[in-house]
């Protein structure tokens, strides 16, 4: 499997990937949506995206609306990586990550 995780914060992708990489899976990372969205309109395919929501310029929302705009890659799995200040705008969220 091979999972994209998309975050401004190197500190918080090394961590992460590590822990994907110990169980095992294929990782990537993108610093932010539009590099996100470049390895998708590569044709990368991922059985995972792994996407914080407060990344400057295209945030977490945006960069899943985008990317379910796109009817080949409305199936792939998303998680979206959020602070508690975010808790009032999960049903917003859930509706675009279940686009």
């Amino acid at each position: 499997m091979q999972i994209l995780i998309v975050d401004d914060s190197r500190a918080q992708r090394n961590a992460t990937k590590h822990f994907l990489l110990d169980l095992g899976l294929k990782v990537q990372e993108a610093a932010d949506g539009t590099e996100a969205l470049r390895y998708l309109k590569q044709g990368e395919k991922f059985d995972g995206l792994l996407i914080d929501w407060d990344m400057p310029g295209m945030d977490g929302l945006q960069l899943i609306q985008n990317i379910r705009s796109k009817d080949e890659h409305k199936e792939i799995p998303i998680i979206l990586m959020a602070e508690d200040r975010y808790n009032d705008r999960v049903g917003e969220a859930l509706a675009l990550i279940q686009a």
